[in-house]
């Protein structure tokens, strides 16, 4: 790969993201982004995590591995909080970044603010060095999790990208500028699943028969704690037989959905590749995400497109428009085991009404383009 400083021009865009390897909709998403740009002609720099010895970034882009690991690791709370603390001291650094880079535009990931830390408050301070050198800022909303008295902090980029109309919603209320906001729906791609590996990844977990399955990370404020209690309620139903397949890194769960996933019919095989993902997702009897948190779930896309039969969270007003059935709405353990054995009793009826093609990439750059360029 070509080092930025041996090739002619300036950079069109850096993208600065906490992770952008592994089968997380983060990483998933970012990775047709840039594939997609550079296709087009343009040349991008990711800035993210540290790769593994012997790696590289994404081909035909120019890779900054300035953070410290923690996507697609297997974390507590004890190890999660430190490692996104010096995530944000390491990003304070992003300045000295930006300026030996000198793109047209930068984008940035809003989940790198979600809590507390120094780049919180170094923010105002890079977004003035951004207009000093005639960048433009835009940040990445990718879902609800930034705190609400924090979104005026949005207010030091220039444009901010939302992934939903939920999403959009909420930032534009707080926001002193809220034509900054713009919706640009997630872009879809749907590569051949990896049937082969998938069937390994069950096997090695002693799943051989019918599952329902959950794909991201395990994360009680991802709505795991909501079908891990419903599936205990399932035992006493038509779907006593079924399995529950987790396929993601565990993150921050507490006590009481750690002892849940001790059912021997809760089978965890782990973060897998994107492509394992989808060849579970083909194989499941359903994929289930109540998530309350999310801006538009790519694993929910990519489930509707590789399997058909999910169950949506609420609150996601494309979902609730074009796919209303599929919605769990109030996403309680109660309704959600209701709303699953009633699906078991219609033999999984596959999720069709969805428009998948709102997301493809010939109209989701487009809008990029407008925004960033």
């Amino acid at each position: 790969m070509t080092a930025f400083s041996e090739r002619p021009g300036r950079p069109d865009l850096l993208v600065v993201t906490p992770m952008l390897f592994g089968s997380g909709g983060c990483a998933v998403y970012y990775t047709l982004l840039t594939k997609a740009l550079v296709n087009c002609g343009y040349r991008v720099t990711v800035v993210s995590e540290r790769l593994p010895r012997g790696a590289s970034g994404l081909p035909g882009s120019e890779y900054i591995g300035l953070l410290t690991p923690r996507s697609s690791v297997e974390l507590g709370v004890a190890r999660n909080a430190p490692l996104y603390a010096l995530n944000n001291l390491e990003l304070l650094r992003l300045g000295h970044v930006t300026r030996r880079v000198m793109p047209r535009s930068v984008l940035i990931h809003t989940g790198l603010l979600n809590r507390a830390g120094p780049f919180r408050m170094y923010l105002p301070k890079y977004a003035q060095t951004c207009r000093d050198d005639g960048i433009k800022l835009v940040a990445d909303a990718r879902d609800n999790l930034l705190p609400e008295e924090q979104i005026p902090l949005l207010d030091c980029f220039d444009e901010v990208v939302c992934c939903s109309l939920n999403v959009v919603n909420r930032i534009e209320a707080g926001l002193a500028q809220r034509s900054a906001a713009h919706h640009i729906p997630v872009m879809f791609d749907l590569p051949k699943p990896d049937r082969e590996r998938a069937a390994r990844a069950l096997a090695r977990v002693g799943c051989h028969g019918p599952f329902l399955l959950y794909v991201g990370a395990l994360k009680d404020d991802k709505g795991v704690s909501t079908i891990l209690k419903s599936f205990h309620r399932l035992q006493d139903t038509d779907l006593a037989g079924y399995d529950l397949v987790l396929a993601g890194p565990m993150k921050r769960v507490r006590r009481e959905s750690r002892a849940l996933m001790k059912n021997t019919r809760v089978k965890r095989v782990g973060a897998v590749p994107h492509r394992v993902a989808l060849g579970l997702m083909e194989e499941a009897a359903c994929c289930v995400n109540v998530s309350p948190s999310e801006g538009m779930p790519r694993a929910s896309l990519e489930a509707m497109g590789a399997n058909g039969c999910v169950v949506l969270p609420p609150g996601i007003p494309e979902f609730e428009a074009h796919a209303p059935a599929a919605v769990c709405d109030p996403p309680t353990e109660a309704e959600l085991s209701a709303h699953l054995t009633k699906l078991g009793r219609e033999g999984w009826p596959r999720t069709t009404s969805y428009p998948l093609g709102e997301h493809a990439e010939d109209r989701v750059i487009p809008l990029y383009e407008q925004v960033l360029f």
